[in-house]
């Protein structure tokens, strides 16, 4: 273990109920630094921790921690409790420590300006508790190349709970990994592991959509006494931004230096009269991951004339994972009284309807297998 530059460290910890514990920790020895840590040597200092401490752990810039260590009694709950200032996870749960799963108690919080780690830990046996080594938040690799060359690049976000993969091409989600009831993380969206297939054409998979998302019936629109033509790719209509949209083109990506949570920014520019649109349009999404388990989209857009912007991100979700079938047996509410009904080529009529009687009726829970028939007539 020494050869791999990790060290034994006993933790002196605060109880909140009053009290002081110990804690074992192995802990990276390069680029990570413990709060109140005091170094033992290795196969020293193991102690206990009661219910309620807390371990502060403080990971070097740019990188979460990631945890692991004994085995949790099954039944118990997790609470997420604010404590020194930030968010911290406490465990209700009893530990055996040699088979605990990696991640189950580990929270992000901001403590005196400085990105903080507060694992809080209930009654924990002897010896070795937990395994701590810090690892990016944020991670890239070549996903691969354009006809032209052009490098695309994915990025990696993670957290405690998910792990979300980005490519530059598209702003495209090719992967989402969150936990199930039972703790087990599956990929819930829909996607390719290869540039190629995306390149060939598909319907539109986990990419940033616009500068419209949705149709345009027959590509015509009126803004301030001038009317415009867009490009019309959807039989008579125009849509999701044209021909050449905002999901196939290769965006400038950045990970924010001193970010709290995973993070990845990505920019665009539009130039003026791009598939038909008025005005240069500048384009920011932001993908974060906060905890314990949510995905945050951030859209921002600025433009030198009046123009039309409707973004939005495409992910076809299936919460059963990857390869488990069809979504037949999800079950969707919509809380809408009415609908925008369409022809033949999905183009909008204009004029809304009751949802009452008809199969969009979704006010109330229903099993997709019982509805998709009648809508799909």
């Amino acid at each position: 273990m020494q050869g791999q530059g990790v060290a034994f460290f006993h933790l002196p910890v605060r109880n909140v109920g009053g009290g002081l514990g110990g804690v074992s920790a192995l802990i990276p020895a390069e680029g990570i630094s413990l709060l109140g840590a005091v170094p033992v040597g290795v196969g020293q200092g193991f102690g206990g921790v009661a219910r309620g401490d807390t371990i502060v752990v403080k990971p070097p810039p740019g990188h979460g921690l990631r945890v692991q260590g004994g085995r949790q009694a099954e039944g118990q709950k997790t609470k997420v409790s604010k404590e020194a200032g930030g968010t911290a996870i406490q465990s209700e749960r009893d530990f055996h420590p040699k088979t605990m799963r990696p991640h189950d108690f580990l929270g992000m919080a901001k403590n005196k300006a400085a990105m903080s780690i507060f694992v809080s830990l209930p009654a924990i046996d002897s010896g070795p508790v937990f395994v701590a080594e810090p690892c990016p938040m944020v991670r890239s690799r070549t996903f691969g190349r354009l006809p032209d060359g052009t490098e695309v690049q994915a990025y990696t976000m993670g957290n405690a709970s998910m792990e979300l993969q980005v490519i530059t091409y598209g702003g495209i989600v090719t992967r989402l990994l969150v936990p199930d009831r039972s703790g087990r993380r599956e990929d819930v969206v829909l996607g390719f592991d290869r540039l190629e297939p995306y390149l060939a054409g598909h319907p539109y998979f986990g990419c940033i959509t616009g500068r419209v998302a949705g149709r345009i019936t027959a590509g015509v629109f009126e803004l301030e006494g001038h009317r415009f033509a867009l490009a019309v790719n959807n039989g008579p209509n125009h849509l999701h931004g044209g021909w050449a949209g905002l999901d196939k083109k290769n965006w400038r990506a950045q990970v924010p230096a001193g970010s709290e949570v995973p993070e990845l920014r990505l920019q665009l520019t539009s130039p003026d009269g791009e598939e038909g649109y008025p005005g240069t349009l500048r384009v920011e999404v932001i993908y974060r991951l906060l905890p314990p388990a949510t995905w945050e989209i951030d859209y921002r857009a600025t433009t030198d004339r009046p123009t039309l912007v409707n973004l939005t991100q495409h992910a076809y979700f299936h919460l059963g994972g990857e390869g488990s079938g069809t979504v037949e047996n999800h079950r969707l509410e919509i809380h809408a009284d009415n609908f925008m009904p369409t022809d033949g080529d999905l183009t909008l009529l204009g004029v809304p309807e009751s949802v009452e009687g008809k199969p969009d009726d979704l006010r109330v829970s229903r099993r997709l297998g019982d509805v998709l028939p009648a809508l799909l007539h």
